[in-house]
């Protein structure tokens, strides 16, 4: 949505397909007669190639967010038309793009500047807040707890969850990489990060928002429940000196850019093993094990953002695929 707004900003004729009653599965004939209508020279398109039927001199956008079944299983084929221009979102996804011989570029998340802004109207405080769901539900039931539990020593430690780790632990326990890399690293990372931030004793005010966290006792005093998206979670942003943001993949996430573009210092969990750059180490606050969140907010530091927003935003992005459509036709 906020890619179609960038280009109808921009002077484009857009049309935005989504199926309101199943929202993950929309029907392929609905879409397709939705594009046969709207007859348009560039489609684009999240997690989905949608190629099959497109006309050779229409463009396609791919944009791979998440590892789908369609790169991860080894069995499928995945066509690459000339026209078509592949976009990963971080580096865990580039090894199932590799595999299936599909050629990529990074394109990060970006920001809706006309949403995630400063309010001036909203009062900043001495408050770190994290926004975003518990991962528990990532794990399925046969996880064997000391897996779990020698990631989690391993996190303390401050240790790197690189390829060669994921690998060697994917053996050890016999469990498949990338559930290991995408799944239990992530659930570890981000849901024992929330946990801590809880535990600290701090005058900073803590605000936990989301889904899934009243299951922890240590979470519940700071759970504030979920946020409807856009304004509601700039509001919070905007009130808050940090925000948190644990995720073993990639630094640069959907609330990270959000929170940074509303004044608020993103601090987040260094990964910059498993991604690649630029990583903004003049902007964002790095933490690298458990201990470390507490001599953060011990110290306070600061952080300019401005490059960090203004090489983020969705203008950027409809601009680089204009550019990279022109270049191609």
């Amino acid at each position: 949505k906020h890619i179609a707004t960038s280009f109808e900003a921009m002077g484009y004729k857009v049309l935005f397909f989504i199926e309101k009653n199943n929202l993950q599965y929309p029907s392929l004939l609905a879409q397709v007669k939705a594009h046969y209508e709207f007859n348009p020279h560039i489609t684009i398109n999240l997690n989905h190639f949608n190629n099959t039927y497109l006309h050779k001199k229409v463009c396609n956008i791919v944009w791979i967010q998440d590892p789908m079944a369609s790169i991860m299983d080894k069995k499928s084929q995945v066509i690459v038309r000339p026209r078509d221009i592949i976009y990963s979102l971080a580096k865990p996804l580039d090894y199932y793009l590799e595999e299936k011989k599909v050629p990529f570029t990074r394109q990060n998340f970006a920001i809706n500047r006309n949403i995630f802004k400063k309010y001036k109207k909203v009062k900043r405080e001495k408050k770190i807040v994290f926004v975003g769901s518990s991962y528990l539900s990532n794990l399925n039931e046969n996880t064997p707890t000391s897996l779990l539990d020698e990631i989690l020593q391993m996190f303390k430690k401050g240790l790197n969850f690189d390829e060669d780790t994921v690998q060697r632990l994917a053996l050890k326990y016999n469990q498949d990489f990338s559930y290991i890399n995408t799944r239990v690293i992530t659930f570890i990372i981000r849901d024992f990060s929330i946990i801590e931030i809880c535990k600290i004793q701090t005058d900073y005010q803590v605000e936990i928002y989301g889904w899934g966290w009243e299951r922890y006792s240590e979470v519940k005093p700071f759970y504030k429940g979920p946020l409807k998206y856009g304004p509601d979670i700039a509001r919070v942003f905007n009130s808050a000196k940090y925000s948190l943001s644990p995720h073993s993949g990639s630094l640069i996430q959907q609330r990270v850019l959000e929170s940074a573009a509303c004044g608020c210092i993103p601090i987040v969990y260094d990964c910059k093993v498993m991604d690649s750059p630029p990583f903004y180490t003049k902007n964002l606050v790095f933490y690298k094990q458990l201990s470390s969140l507490k001599k953060i907010l011990k110290k306070s530091p600061k952080r300019k953002l401005k490059k960090l927003v203004n090489k983020n935003s969705y203008t950027k992005f409809a601009k680089r695929i204009i550019k990279e459509v022109e270049e191609i036709i």
